[in-house]
């Protein structure tokens, strides 16, 4: 494959590779270029070849300032109730870290999962604290 795409080529398998791992890595390497990879070469008898932002999971990425307003405004005060003061949300190319505190341990675990199902999220980074473990038998 590297003789076909170059040194830079990264393999993935086309069914089992997670959105998420396809967007962390688009992010990270500022994948951008208009028809990059149009060229498809065979590799045990499939078509492969490369996808660009501006091929099918382009309506799938999100500008992170977006991104933050969605995990705010779904997570944190639709589905949580949650008081926003005593929680950040910051989003670094569709990574999102939350720190802060939450008054249960279940709505820190809520928060996590909710945050990584937001369209357009590649990871979640989950540095929040809780006053109450609810979860605890």
């Amino acid at each position: 494959m590297r003789t076909v795409l170059g040194a830079g080529a990264i393999a993935l398998h086309p069914v089992r590779t997670p959105l998420q791992h396809l967007t962390a890595l688009f992010t990270h390497h500022n994948v951008r270029a208009p028809g990059a990879g149009r060229r498809c070469a065979p590799a045990r008898g499939m078509r492969v070849g490369t996808l660009s932002r501006h091929d099918p999971l382009a309506g799938l990425l999100r500008p992170d300032e977006e991104i933050r307003r969605l995990v705010e405004r779904e997570v944190f005060l639709r589905a949580l109730g949650a008081n926003l003061a005593g929680v950040r949300i910051g989003v670094t190319g569709g990574v999102v870290t939350l720190t802060g505190w939450l008054p249960y341990r279940s709505d820190v675990v809520i928060a996590e999962e909710l945050t990584g199902q937001v369209i357009g999220t590649s990871g979640v980074r989950n540095r929040l604290r809780y006053g109450w473990d609810d979860l605890r038998p």
